[in-house]
């Protein structure tokens, strides 16, 4: 557990690096505190920081900057600030996210978009995924005689339409019987369920549940959808990334999604 004076020079130090991107020396640090304090104090103050793993002395004879530590431990001081928005920008951001209504990629896009704005930096974001799916509902469609369109809806807003060929020719009729059966005995369930059923099957209905839990499966498997990102362009307002080998890194890595995604 920090000082509160502790806590406060760390404080200085990520704001400090974050604006400058240059090593912050105690003298800087005087000059920020709130209070009258000897640069002294302050040197002693920092081994302890270094000691504990918050800051760390880049080369020889130079200022300190945060650790991974010390980021972290800001960015916790940070989400235990009480404090809100304004009003007008809550009432502007309600606004905004009442207009996209019930469309999910669009709520997606715009909490991208306000926070990139709001925080003046890139924001990504995910749409939310169940740790497991579960089914809603089903609908068969007669397309040709020998062949199916499969409609498949899970509760977490997923479809999957599928092309299913048949054995032997069937009519709408017990096509839509089929859909009432199996909607009846496997809605609110995941593919776990489903798969270990005890419901007797014909042909035809073993084949369509399979295709279900094969499509379930997939989704359990599946990582987060592609993920929105906004506001790269913030970052050619910080300093750290002024040189072109480390912006050209930074865009190489947001190219790369894979690498982002094992962050979620």
């Amino acid at each position: 557990m920090l000082t509160k004076r502790r806590e406060d020079i760390l404080r200085i130090i990520v704001q400090e690096y974050v604006t400058t991107a240059m090593p912050i020396a105690s003298e800087t640090i005087a000059r920020k505190y709130p209070s009258k304090i000897s640069s002294a104090t302050i040197r002693n103050e920092m081994a302890i920081l270094e000691e504990d793993g918050y800051i760390v002395q880049p080369h020889h004879s130079a200022g300190r900057i945060p650790s991974d530590n010390g980021y972290l431990h800001y960015i916790e001081s940070l989400t235990s600030d009480s404090s809100e928005l304004p009003l007008a920008e809550q009432h502007q951001i309600r606004h905004q996210f009442h207009q996209a209504k019930n469309d999910l990629d669009e709520w997606g896009r715009l909490a991208a978009s306000v926070l990139s704005q709001t925080v003046r930096n890139v924001a990504i974001v995910t749409l939310p995924k169940p740790v497991k799916s579960h089914f809603k509902h089903l609908e068969m469609i007669s397309i040709q005689n020998l062949v199916v369109l499969l409609i498949i809806v899970l509760e977490e807003a997923n479809i999957k339409q599928s092309l299913l060929p048949l054995t032997e020719e069937m009519s709408q009729e017990v096509l839509s019987a089929i859909s009432r059966k199996l909607n009846a005995a496997y809605t609110g369930q995941t593919f776990h369920d489903i798969a270990n059923s005890s419901l007797q099957l014909s042909s035809i209905e073993e084949q369509v549940t399979n295709a279900i839990i094969e499509f379930m499966f997939d989704e359990d498997q599946q990582e987060y959808q592609d993920l929105i990102i906004d506001g790269v362009r913030h970052i050619l307002d910080q300093p750290e990334f002024m040189k072109p080998d480390q912006m050209r890194n930074i865009i190489e890595v947001f190219e790369e999604r894979t690498f982002l995604r094992n962050f979620f």
